[in-house]
This record gives structure tokens, sequence and C-alpha cells, in this order.
């Protein structure tokens, strides 16, 4: 017999990726902390961001989502 009083998730058929602003598309919320900094490094070299050595991992992605704006 079917539990036809299931719950759904709220979450249930939702696949959308939450972004900061629709002005930055390219990087949802997650895609940038997930990354390694070496990968954020290589982002940073991209963007042109001057002692992105010196940085840690969360000042790397202030950095390369500023250089967005």
């Amino acid at each position: 017999m079917k539990n036809e009083n299931k719950t759904k998730h709220p979450m249930d058929g939702k696949n959308d990726v939450h972004t900061t602003s629709k002005k930055r598309n390219e990087y949802p919320i997650d895609k940038l902390e997930n990354k390694t900094k070496i990968e954020l490094l290589a982002e940073a070299k991209n963007a042109g961001i001057k002692g992105r050595h010196q940085l840690n991992k969360n000042n790397l992605i202030h950095a390369i989502r500023n250089n967005l704006k």
C-alpha cells in the first residue's frame, strides 16, 4: 500500500543554483567557495588582481567577486 500522506521536501525537483546577483550569473554562490586556493589564484590572475598571493582564500573570493562589478 502506498504512503499517500508522504510529505515532500520543499526542494524536491528544484535544481536551481542561486546567485548573489543577476550580474554574477557565471559565479553562483557556492562555485568559488568550492574551489581550491590554487584554482582561485588562477581566477585572480585572469582577472588581473595584483597581490593575489598574499590573500587568503576568503579574500581571494571577495577580490574576484568585486572585480566582476
